[in-house]
Parts: C-alpha cells; sequence; structure tokens
C-alpha cells in the first residue's frame, strides 16, 4: 500500500544507506522519522522542513514526493 503524507520538523542528521540512497533523520516533536531524498535535494542538517512525502507500507520506507 501507498499513503501520501507530509513531514514537518526540524533535520537532526544526513546520512546514506547502505544501498547509496541519502536520507534525512527528521524530529516532528514527537518522533525521529527518516526520510529518503535525492543526492541533489536542497535539505541540510538544521533546517526546518516540510516535506511532502509518499510512504510505502509494503517496504516500510518514506521517500519525499515532488508531485
Amino acid at each position: 500500500m501507498v499513503f501520501y503524507t507530509r513531514i514537518k520538523g526540524k533535520v537532526i542528521d544526513e546520512k546514506v544507506s547502505k544501498k547509496g540512497r541519502r536520507y534525512l533523520k527528521v524530529y516532528d516533536g514527537n518522533n525521529l522519522v527518516n526520510v529518503f531524498v535525492e543526492k541533489d535535494s536542497l535539505y541540510s542538517v538544521g533546517d526546518e522542513v516540510d516535506i511532502n512525502c509518499v510512504l510505502y507500507t509494503n517496504d516500510v520506507y518514506i521517500t519525499e514526493f515532488k508531485g
């Protein structure tokens, strides 16, 4: 299943997965959420973000949605 959602919060860390995909650790005030973004994404550590996302429940990951 796929759900569209929005992640609002502060980027507290930036990582690269084992598969080479860049992701941000975003703290929304209650939870820490990993959001996969494009390599050329303008978001960085310390930014307050409001990211449109797609939540893939089969694979249990969240990715930025540019649509």
